[in-house]
């Protein structure tokens, strides 16, 4: 195993810069982090209470990503049970319009990833969702992203999918919340909620139809998230102990950074050019304690990489903004 890296070994890349900025000037505390939505503090002065999702039937913000359109619009979707859907939302949390995609399920809809391959929008939206481990196989939507304007979607017709990827996990069923896709490397990468540690699996990046099942297969074991303190235990003996479990994961347009959500924290690993993910995972991660959310489940990255959105599965559902640089 590779020795942790302490600061000093990191090289002085833009990426660290970066991450020094967040790891010394948005530690949030316990205090903060359950203070009101639009309350400010010097410690959280980077975080950015932006409104409540306006459409009343994301009932489950379970994903979202940002438009490669427009800088003023996210997407949303909404966890198992409900409608195919594609939600546009405001950077203000206004309603935006919404649309099907088409010939398709939504079984355990658990994360959406947006991403530019060879000058094209698209959206990848994860049916990965296995809280029993026992799903025979997950399902991968990849459409291209809808036209639109400031008021919301142009066209509202059913999207086609460019590609629907059926896959398995080489070592057998697992949950996962986490998706994210690395353009460079021209892979999917998925994170495993409830195995301990997490593991990181990669799936070729596939944007031709294919009726043939992919097989994920693991490429390293995530360090760095902490375990569940006894404060958590104490204050919610029931689901204290999931506090922990990774629920989003998003890697910047520029794959440089890589950011995971659990329901307590954001973890942010730096990638350099030639790092292997096992090396990434190697070194302590720059983190940051939530503001008040229930069930934090949905995050990503902005398109220009300065900021992470976030929202959560639970009605209201808040947006916050959390700058990563000045």
């Amino acid at each position: 195993m590779k020795r942790m890296l302490n600061s000093c070994s990191i090289r002085p890349t833009p990426a660290s810069c970066l991450l020094l900025a967040i790891a010394g000037c948005i530690a949030v505390t316990a205090s903060t982090a359950c203070a009101a939505p639009n309350s400010r503090s010097a410690a959280d002065s980077r975080i950015s209470f932006l409104g409540y999702l306006a459409d009343a039937s994301i009932e489950e913000a379970s994903g979202i990503a940002a438009s490669r359109h427009r800088a003023d619009i996210l997407w949303v979707i909404n966890d198992s049970g409900n409608r195919p859907l594609l939600h546009a939302v405001g950077r203000d949390g206004s309603d935006r319009g919404h649309i099907a995609v088409d010939k398709a399920r939504n079984q355990d809809w658990e994360d959406l990833a947006a991403f530019v391959f060879e000058g094209t929008a698209y959206l990848l939206i994860a049916d990965c969702g296995d809280n029993e481990s026992r799903r025979n196989f997950c399902v991968l939507y990849i459409v291209r992203e809808p036209q639109l304007i400031a008021a919301g979607i142009v066209d509202t017709a059913p999207l086609t999918w460019v590609s629907r990827i059926e896959y398995v996990y080489t070592d057998g069923p697992r949950d996962c919340e986490g998706v994210a896709v690395d353009v460079q490397q021209r892979e999917i990468l998925l994170l495993t909620k409830r195995t301990e540690p997490p593991v990181l699996y990669s799936l070729p990046l596939c944007l031709t139809p294919n009726d043939s099942v992919r097989t994920a297969r693991p490429v390293a074991r995530v360090g760095g998230i902490p375990n569940p303190t006894a404060e958590d235990l104490r204050e919610d003996p029931l689901h204290g102990r999931f506090r922990s479990q990774p629920t989003a994961m998003d890697l910047s347009s520029n794959g440089t950074l890589l950011a995971i959500m659990t329901y307590k924290q954001v973890l942010i690993f730096e990638r350099h050019p030639d790092d292997t993910w096992p090396q990434v995972f190697d070194r302590r991660p720059a983190s940051l304690i939530l503001p008040k959310m229930r069930q934090a489940e949905a995050l990503c990255f902005a398109a220009d990489g300065k900021s992470l959105l976030m929202t959560s599965e639970q009605l209201p559902a808040p947006l916050y903004r959390l700058d990563l640089a000045p």
